[in-house]
């Protein structure tokens, strides 16, 4: 069994227009929800096929082997076809760093599992890794070419492999969840000249991954401004439980009412300022790096953009533009009533997308 990292955030080996058939499952299991999805390939062009967005059994554990036995019974009777699954990587078993690299030096690869492994304090040996040269700056001209690297442990991966695997599917790649997202979003970031980003406001953690030139030049997750941070906000402002916290939060992305509303879109305002402030370091940061004033846009997905308030705060703190990003618009939709719609959901889109041996 073994790690299938993505080598590059960009292009796809194969010439897109060449794709054809029926992708791999993309399956996203985060602590509330699962997320699958997979597409046809038209001539090079994703069509969704199918997808759902299933709770978990077990919310606030890891998938064993009986939930994903169940899942694959799911998949099934949903019209999800093959053994092939995509997974996404838990943003908390990633490690990310950007280094210099000398001209005269070792390859980028060696440099990047070593980083990697002296930031984890283990040997390079227990490490999956991937790495890419970041785009030139003229501001930094005189230095070495900036890599950033990614990885995880091979431990960490393979308890994840051995579950998927464990009901009988195949796991061909286990991938970034940031990766997947920016692959979901490229029909909307890549008309965008110059600095773009991709955002998932997820259950577990906010997931930010900068892009230059189509590159990822920038990538972060933000556990305390994940979701679940804005429900234990409600729930103490409400007093109400986890589970009555998440339906008052879901209510209000659908514009419901009620005695809590008012509370319950302050809370949602004020969270998504604090989200404002990370993602505003991290567009600084790029436009200082490569001298551009210029932010094209914001893609945001997940379940925390379901609604239109975070956008628009967003918008406003950032003075950008902002796009909240589902499915159907991104590969079309199955029928009028399925699950193309939540953007909680992209992030298996993009695991759905990506091109396996």
């Amino acid at each position: 069994m073994s790690v299938a990292a993505t080598a590059t955030p960009t292009a796809p080996a194969t010439p897109a227009r060449t794709r054809n058939g029926l992708g791999p499952i993309g399956l996203d299991a985060g602590e509330r929800t699962v997320c699958a999805a997979q597409v046809r390939w038209e001539t090079g062009q994703a069509r969704l096929h199918a997808l759902v967005v299933l709770p978990r059994i077990k919310p606030g554990t890891p998938l064993d082997a009986d939930e994903m036995r169940r899942l694959c019974g799911v998949l099934r009777r949903q019209g999800f076809g093959g053994r092939r699954i995509v997974a996404g990587l838990p943003d908390d078993k990633l490690m990310v760093n950007t280094f210099e690299q000398a001209g005269s030096g070792p390859p980028p690869e060696v440099v990047a599992r070593v980083e990697l492994a002296r930031h984890a304090g283990c040997a390079p040996t227990h490490l999956e890794t991937a790495c890419w040269t970041l785009p030139a700056s003229a501001s930094r001209a005189k230095q070495g070419a900036h890599v950033l690297a990614i990885g995880c442990l091979h431990a960490d991966a393979d308890a994840v492999l051995d579950i998927i695997e464990s009901p009988g599917l195949r796991a061909d790649a286990l991938e970034p969840r940031a990766l997947a997202l920016v692959r979901a979003c490229g029909p909307v970031l890549a008309a965008r000249p110059g600095i773009a980003a991709a955002v998932d406001l997820g259950w577990e953690a906010v997931t930010a991954a900068v892009l230059y030139q189509g590159t990822i030049v920038y990538q972060r997750s933000i556990p305390e401004l994940g979701v679940s941070a804005l429900a234990r906000a409600v729930m103490t402002a409400t007093g109400v439980d986890a589970q009555a916290a998440a339906h008052l939060l879901r209510r209000s992305a659908r514009g419901g009412s009620g005695h809590s509303a008012a509370d319950v879109s302050r809370l949602i305002g004020e969270h998504a300022v604090k989200v404002s402030q990370e993602l505003g370091r991290a567009l600084s940061y790029a436009s200082h790096w490569y001298a551009e004033p210029q932010i094209g846009l914001v893609a945001l997905a997940g379940e925390g953009a379901a609604g239109p308030e975070v956008e628009a705060v967003l918008a406003r703190e950032l003075g950008t533009e902002v796009r909240t990003v589902t499915p159907r618009d991104l590969a079309g939709e199955i029928g009028p009533h399925d699950a193309s719609t939540n953007p909680a959901a992209v992030v298996a889109l993009g695991l759905a997308m990506r091109e396996v041996g």
